[in-house]
């Protein structure tokens, strides 16, 4: 568990590496401030994770991510879900203070896009999506933190190798 919470912090990371990068007041300054950050691509986020580009949709702001799952499995990441969102929430509440940082979030909410993850599976090809959305995005700068219910602990982890209670 405490590997996913540190990817999400790897992943957030990454994300203010984006953020001083340019002031960001303009759609067409994240577009550009996107492609010199993919430029250092793939940067390893830790616990397995490889941040492989980030790329920008009508929709979103995403992370193309894989995971070598030698620590943890796409499974073990997928029953933790709620988890691993709750923690890349509470890291971007905690860095909304800084003001490029601020800007990147407020052009996702004002071009309507969510803040995603799509991680797959190195082993496997299982796919995780963890989005944020833009209205979640908007309560995050309003100061209102949505919190997602973490979900019961994940039925192995190969992070441990040790099974859940009760296996």
């Amino acid at each position: 568990m405490k590997k996913i919470l540190s990817i999400t912090l790897s992943l957030v990371g990454a994300l203010l590496l984006t953020a001083t990068m340019t002031s960001c007041g303009e759609q067409s300054q994240l577009k550009q401030a996107i492609d010199k950050y993919n430029e250092k691509m793939p940067q390893d986020a830790g616990g397995g994770l490889t941040i492989k580009q980030l790329t920008l949709t009508d929709t979103q702001m995403v992370y193309e991510c894989e995971q070598s799952e030698e620590v943890d499995s796409v499974k073990t990441m997928r029953a933790n879900q709620d988890l691993f969102k709750n923690g890349v929430v509470q890291n971007l509440v905690k860095n909304v203070n800084n003001e490029a940082f601020k800007q990147i979030i407020e052009t996702l909410v004002s071009t309507n896009r969510s803040l995603s993850y799509h991680i797959t599976g190195l082993k496997t090809g299982e796919t995780l999506d963890v989005e944020v959305s833009a209205g979640e995005l908007s309560d995050i700068l309003a100061g209102n933190a949505p919190m997602a219910e973490p979900t019961a602990e994940p039925e192995d982890s190969t992070a441990t190798g040790v099974p859940a209670e009760g296996q």
